[in-house]
C-alpha cells in the first residue's frame, strides 16, 4: 500500500494494515531482508518503542545512529546505512549534549559567535540557533543518504517544525487554521498588530517550539490584560531568564508580560488568533490525531481547565469514544479529513501528529499544528495496533 494511496475506503485500509502486521499481507516475506535505520538518541523511549515493534513483527533490529555521531562526525556513520534502507529520523530532544551541538551548529550556519552559555535544564534560550542547526543537519542527512527511503523526508520534518511555514502551507490548501498575525518583534509590535487586526485574544508561540515551550495565551481589552503561560521567569542579576514549567501561571501585570515577551522574542516568536475550543464538563479540549499513510488513526483527547491542553502540564486525557457519541458523524469526519489533508501537504511523509480542535458548539474545527514526531502516544491503540506497529504495517 502506498503512503499516498487514499483510494481504499477506511475499513479496507485498516484491514490491509492488520493483515500486513499479522503476516497475511502478500509482500510480508520480502520485508524480512529489509534494513531499518533510526537516527535518534539511543536511550530514548522513541527508539525503544520502534525496536519493540520490529521485534514483534519478526524483523531484525534497526541500526541506531546517535544524533551525537551525526553532529560531531566522529564516526563514518554513513557506512552503517545500506542502500535501500528505510531511515526513520527521530526526535533529537531530551539530550543536553545534542542540544548544545545543535546550537553550536546553528551559530556556525549564521556565522555568529558561539554563545557564551548554553541553556540550563528547561531554559528557553538560543532556540532560533537550535532550529537553524537542526534544519542544517537535516539537509546534510538528505544529501549524504541519497539512496534510502525516509519514513519522513528530512526537508519535510524541517517544514513541519516551522510553525509559520506550516500555517502558510495549510492556509494555501484551504485548511481551517487560526488567523495569523505574523512574526512578532517585541511586545509593542504585538499590541500594534492586535490593534490593527482588531484581535483581542492571541496565542504566542515559538516559531519552532514544541510541548508548550514558550507559549502564551494572551487577551487584552483596553487597559485590562491577562496572560496564561507555562513560562517561569527568573531574574538573575540584570538578566531575565525564562524556563519551561510544569505549572501554568496567570499574569495581569502588563510590565511583567511585556518583559517576558521581549525576552522571548530572540528565540523566534509568532502570533495567531486565539480560537475558543469546545468544552465538556467544564474542561476545554483538543485532539492529537496521528495520521499514518494518509489515514487518521490514533486519537488522544487532551482536556484542561484552561487554554493550555498539553498533558505534561497536569492535564488529563478524555474519553474519545464518549466524545464521538456527542459529535455528529459529519462534523467528526470533517475534522479527521482535515487532519489527513494536513499531512498530505507534506508529500512522501508517512506519518505526523496533527493538533485539531472542535470549536464551541461542536459544529466546526480548526487545525493548530503539525508535529513530525507526534507518534509518541503510549497506550493508545487503533484497531489493536500501537503507533509504531501501525507505521510498520503501512510500510509493508
Amino acid at each position: 500500500m502506498k503512503v499516498d494511496d487514499l483510494s481504499l475506503n477506511p475499513e479496507d485500509r485498516d484491514a490491509e494494515m492488520r493483515a500486513c502486521l499479522t503476516g497475511r499481507g502478500a509482500n510480508v516475506d520480502a520485508w524480512h531482508g529489509t534494513r531499518f535505520v533510526v537516527i535518534g538518541n539511543p536511550d530514548s523511549r522513541r527508539v525503544t518503542y520502534f525496536q519493540n515493534a520490529l521485534e514483534r513483527r519478526g524483523l531484525r533490529p534497526a541500526e541506531v545512529i546517535a544524533w551525537s555521531e551525526v553532529l560531531t562526525q566522529e564516526s563514518d556513520w554513513r557506512s552503517r546505512v545500506p542502500e535501500g534502507a528505510i531511515v526513520r529520523i527521530d526526535s533529537p530532544g531530551e539530550s543536553a549534549d545534542v542540544e548544545r551541538q545543535l546550537i553550536l551548529r546553528g551559530a556556525a550556519v549564521r556565522n555568529s559567535a558561539s554563545p557564551s552559555r548554553f541553556p540550563e535544564h528547561g531554559e528557553i534560550l538560543h532556540h532560533g540557533l537550535w532550529f537553524e542547526g537542526f534544519r542544517n543537519v537535516l539537509e546534510e542527512i538528505s544529501q549524504k543518504l541519497p539512496r534510502v527511503r525516509f519514513q519522513n523526508p528530512p526537508e519535510q520534518i524541517a517544514a513541519m517544525f516551522d510553525k509559520f511555514i506550516t500555517q502558510e502551507r495549510l492556509r494555501s490548501a484551504e485548511i481551517s487554521v487560526p488567523r495569523s498575525l505574523g512574526i512578532v518583534s517585541d511586545y509593542d509590535h504585538l499590541r500594534k498588530l492586535m490593534t490593527e487586526t482588531g484581535i483581542r485574544r492571541v496565542f504566542l508561540k515559538l516559531r519552532s517550539g514544541s510541548s508548550a515551550s514558550g507559549i502564551i495565551a494572551l487577551q487584552a481589552h483596553r487597559q485590562h490584560i491577562v496572560a496564561v503561560t507555562s513560562i517561569e521567569p527568573i531574574r538573575h542579576e540584570s538578566e531575565l531568564r525564562l524556563f519551561n514549567s510544569l505549572r501554568v501561571n496567570r499574569w495581569t501585570d502588563e510590565r511583567q508580560i511585556a518583559a517576558v515577551i521581549d525576552a522571548l522574542q530572540p528565540n523566534g516568536l509568532i502570533a495567531e488568533q486565539w480560537v475558543p475550543k469546545a468544552a465538556m464538563a467544564g474542561r476545554t479540549f483538543d485532539l492529537r490525531v496521528l495520521v499514518i499513510a494518509g489515514r487518521a488513526q490514533h486519537v488522544v483527547m487532551r482536556t484542561s481547565r484552561g487554554p493550555l491542553t498539553n498533558l505534561h502540564l497536569g492535564n488529563e486525557r478524555g474519553d474519545v469514544n464518549f466524545l464521538r457519541t456527542c459529535v455528529s458523524p459529519p462534523v467528526w469526519d470533517a475534522a479527521m479529513r482535515s487532519c489527513e489533508y494536513t499531512v498530505n501537504c507534506f508529500p512522501q511523509s508517512l506519518s505526523a501528529g496533527v493538533d485539531v480542535a472542535l470549536t464551541a458548539g461542536f459544529t466546526k474545527h480548526v487545525v493548530f499544528e503539525v508535529n513530525a514526531f507526534g507518534d509518541l502516544l503510549p497506550n493508545v491503540l487503533h484497531n489493536g495496533l500501537d503507533p509504531c506497529d501501525a507505521q510498520l504495517a503501512a510500510m509493508i
